[in-house]
């Protein structure tokens, strides 16, 4: 199994954990625009949506909720990745 960018899984969990692109960016030092772009790489990879986009708020969809879990149990994230299924 090939993994996807791990730039995206480590915006994705600081995006889920913090619930905030603008945080996220701020913890990762990066834009805002730039985690915006590495979550739809995500979802696009997944085929899901993982984030409800509010306008300027984001909100973690139920399928989001599920990845995040996943990469916060300690497993290897091969086996985090493959387990997800939106």
């Amino acid at each position: 199994m090939t993994l996807p960018p791990l730039y995206a899984l480590r915006a994705f969990a600081s995006a889920a954990q913090l619930g905030s692109f603008s945080q996220a960016a701020a913890a990762l030092n990066v834009t805002p625009g730039a985690i915006s772009r590495h979550i739809r790489t995500l979802e696009a990879w997944f085929d899901c949506q993982l984030f409800v986009r509010k306008g300027p708020r984001v909100e973690i969809s139920a399928a989001g909720s599920v990845l995040a879990a996943q990469l916060q149990a300690d497993l290897p994230l091969e086996q985090a990745c493959a387990a997800f299924t939106p």
